[in-house]
C-alpha cells in the first residue's frame, strides 16, 4: 500500500468501527435527541429580482399589459432582460436594466386581443446573468378572463379533494426521473413525489394534489404541468379530477403522434397549460355535479393525501422516500377515534451510507360544528443516533404535528355535515379496523 493513503485507510477504518459502536446503542427517538441549536441562516448579500404587480386588462382589439420587476435584494442588480410568453412562444423581450436597492420598474405593452381570456408567463432574468438570494420568485403568470359565465357548476362549488391522473405513454425514453410538479392557481403548487417510481414508462397513476389555497371551483385559474430537467416526459394523456369525479380530461395522443414530449430541450416545451377558458369549456366541466359530503375516508385515500403532502415537502431537501417496497405511508387502527401513521423515508447523506428516517405519530378525528378535523400528535422520529441532530433539523416533527394534518383538514373543511333543514350536525364517527374513517348520520 502507498504510504500516501495509509493516513487515508486508518480514517475510514476509524470512521467504520465508530459506526459499528453506534449501531449497538438503542434506537433513539425525537424526544430523546438533544434539541436542534438555532438553524438560521442569514440570506446572503445579493441582489434579489422579484416579479411584482401585473395586469392585463381590455383596449379595444388589445390587451394592455403590464407588470413590476422589483430588487428586494440587499445590493444593485446589474442589467437583465425580462421574457413574456404565451405558452412556449416568445411574444415580448424587454432590457429591465440595472436596478438598485428597492428599485422597481414597470413595463407595458400591447398584445392582440384574440379571445374572451389571456394567459401569459414573465420571466425575470431570463438569461441568469444576476446572481441572487432567492432565484424561486423571478416569473409568474399575468391572467385575465373576461369571458361570460359558461354553463356548468357554480364557481363557488367547495373543494375537498382535488387529483391528477397521469398517464405516461408506451414509447422509447417516455418516462423521466425528473421532479415533475402541478399548478391550478399563480398560488398553488403540489410537487408530484410518491414513495414509488413515478412517471415509469407506459403507468398510469393517479396523484393527490395539496389544496393550499384552493378551497373552490374559482382558485382554478389554469393547470400547468411542468417538468424540471433534460430528461423528458412524454404524456399520453391526464385527466382533473376534483371531489373524486372527473372534470376535465384530455389525450395528448393525436393521430401519428402518440404523446406531449415535456422537457427542456430537442425544442420541446417543459411544461403544459390549460386555461381557464379550456378548462370550463370542457363538456365535463360543464356536465359536473358536486356530490354529496363521504360518508366514508378509506385508508387508501387519507395515506395518499398524506403522501402528497410530504412527497411535496421533500422537494429540495436531503430527505426523500425510503424503502420503495411496500406501502411508504401507512395508516393502522389505534382506537375508535384515532389512526396511527408510519412514515419510510431516508436521509441522503453525503459520502457515507443513507440512514433510514421512520416516522410515527397519531392523528384523531373529531367533529365541531358539522366540520371534520384531523389532528396529529404523539410524533416520534427513529434515526441512526450518528445523525439524529442533522435530521431532526430539517423539522420533522413540526412537519409531522402541524403541516400535515393542517394541509389535511385545508380539505376537510370545505365539506359540513347538515340536517334537512341546513343545520350543522357532527356525525358518529368510528374508525374501522383496516383504518376506514366512517361517519354515520343519525
Amino acid at each position: 500500500m502507498s504510504m500516501k493513503l495509509v493516513p487515508k485507510f486508518l480514517a475510514i477504518l476509524a470512521l467504520l468501527t465508530l459506526a459499528f459502536l453506534a449501531a449497538s446503542q438503542a434506537t433513539h427517538v425525537a424526544e430523546a435527541a438533544p434539541p436542534c441549536p438555532p438553524c438560521i441562516i442569514d440570506p446572503p448579500d445579493r441582489p434579489d429580482l422579484r416579479l411584482g404587480t401585473r395586469s392585463a386588462d381590455p383596449n379595444g382589439a388589445q390587451w394592455r399589459v403590464s407588470f413590476t420587476a422589483t430588487n428586494g435584494g440587499t445590493r444593485a442588480a446589474g442589467a437583465s432582460q425580462a421574457v413574456v410568453k404565451d405558452g412556449a412562444t416568445t411574444v415580448r423581450t424587454f432590457n429591465v436594466g440595472a436596478l438598485a436597492e428597492g428599485q422597481s420598474r414597470t413595463f407595458s405593452f400591447d398584445y392582440p386581443k384574440t379571445a374572451c381570456s389571456v394567459s401569459l408567463q414573465v420571466i425575470l432574468d431570463a438569461n441568469h446573468t444576476v446572481a441572487e438570494s432567492n432565484e424561486s420568485n423571478n416569473s409568474g403568470t399575468i391572467s385575465r378572463d373576461t369571458c361570460p359565465p359558461p354553463p356548468g357548476p357554480s364557481e363557488d362549488t367547495a373543494i375537498w379533494r382535488a387529483q391528477l391522473r397521469m398517464v405516461v405513454a408506451d414509447v422509447d425514453d417516455a418516462g423521466t426521473d425528473d421532479s415533475v410538479k402541478v399548478e391550478l392557481n399563480d398560488n398553488h403548487r403540489t410537487w408530484l413525489d410518491y414513495g414509488r417510481d413515478d412517471f415509469e414508462r407506459d403507468s398510469d397513476f393517479t396523484y393527490d394534489l395539496v389544496l393550499t389555497n384552493l378551497s373552490k371551483l374559482d382558485d382554478i385559474k389554469y393547470l400547468r404541468i411542468t417538468k424540471e430537467g433534460n430528461d423528458g416526459l412524454c404524456l399520453k394523456s391526464f385527466d382533473l379530477l376534483i371531489n373524486g369525479k372527473r372534470i376535465y380530461s384530455q389525450n395528448l395522443a393525436v393521430g401519428r403522434t402518440p404523446c406531449r414530449w415535456l422537457d427542456g430541450n430537442d425544442g420541446h416545451a417543459p411544461s403544459l397549460t390549460v386555461s381557464r377558458a379550456t378548462l370550463r369549456a370542457h363538456s365535463l366541466w360543464q356536465q359536473y355535479t358536486q356530490p354529496f359530503p363521504p360518508l366514508l375516508i378509506p385508508r387508501e385515500e387519507l395515506e395518499s393525501r398524506i403522501e402528497s403532502i410530504i412527497g411535496d415537502k421533500l422537494h429540495g431537501t436531503k430527505l426523500y422516500w425510503g424503502q420503495i417496497s411496500g406501502r411508504a405511508v401507512e395508516v393502522t387502527r389505534k382506537d375508535d377515534h384515532t389512526v396511527h401513521v408510519d412514515l419510510d423515508l431516508a436521509y441522503d447523506l453525503d459520502n457515507w451510507f443513507d440512514p433510514e428516517v421512520d416516522v410515527d405519530f397519531d392523528m384523531a378525528v373529531t367533529c365541531s360544528n358539522g366540520k371534520i378535523t384531523l389532528t396529529a400528535s404523539n410524533v416520534q422520529v427513529h434515526v441512526d443516533a450518528n445523525w439524529v441532530t442533522d435530521v431532526l433539523s430539517l423539522g420533522l416533527v413540526n412537519i409531522a404535528e402541524h403541516y400535515i394534518d393542517g394541509r389535511i383538514n385545508d380539505g376537510l373543511k370545505n365539506f359540513t355535515f347538515k340536517t334537512e333543514v341546513g343545520v350543522p350536525l357532527c356525525p358518529t364517527i368510528t374508525v374501522r379496523p383496516n383504518g376506514d374513517i366512517a361517519f354515520s348520520l343519525p
